[in-house]
Order: C-alpha cells, then structure tokens, then sequence
C-alpha cells in the first residue's frame, strides 16, 4: 500500500526526490532490493547531494553481498579511515 502511495505522488511530480527515496525504502524493507536500488538512483538523480538516499543505496547494495560498490556510497563521514587497516570481506553493517 505504501509502495502505491509513492508511485501516485510520483506520477503527480515525477522529480519528487523524496517520494522516489521513500518508494526505495518500502523495497528494501520488502526485499526487493534492486527495484529500491533503482528508486534510490531516481531520488539521486533529481537530487545528487541527497546524503539519505546515498546512504540507503549503499545499505541495499550491502545486502546483496556488494560490499565494495556498497562502501562507494556512503559518504565520506561514514566510511572507514584509511590509515587503518580494515577487513575489505566484513559487511558495512556487521559490528565492530
């Protein structure tokens, strides 16, 4: 039901970057991961600086197992700090 109230408020602005971002998240949540990675790359191309729908393109990338294209995604205050050395196998959302 949400993924339809969306796609109403997408037809009615299609360059509504947040109803794209949020159509991603009802995806992700139901699983459906590369259709949300296609919402997230719609919110991203209607607004590139979109810092949320950055960081939920690279959670969902994460859960297919993308783990580096996953870390290309998140800005830069959430990746890793170079001059450590880290385990490039260990998924973004595992614990420390």
């Amino acid at each position: 039901m949400r993924i339809v109230s969306f796609e109403q408020a997408i037809k009615i602005k299609p360059d509504y970057h947040d109803a794209w971002s949020n159509r991603g998240n009802a995806l992700r949540k139901l699983e459906r991961y590369e259709e949300a990675i296609a919402s997230y790359d719609q919110a991203i191309k209607f607004k590139p600086d979109f810092y949320q729908a950055w960081c939920n393109r690279g959670f969902t990338l994460n859960e297919l197992e993308k783990y580096e294209e996953a870390m290309k995604n998140l800005p830069k205050q959430l990746k890793p700090n170079t001059k450590f050395r880290y385990n490039k196998t260990v998924p973004v959302s595992a614990p420390v």
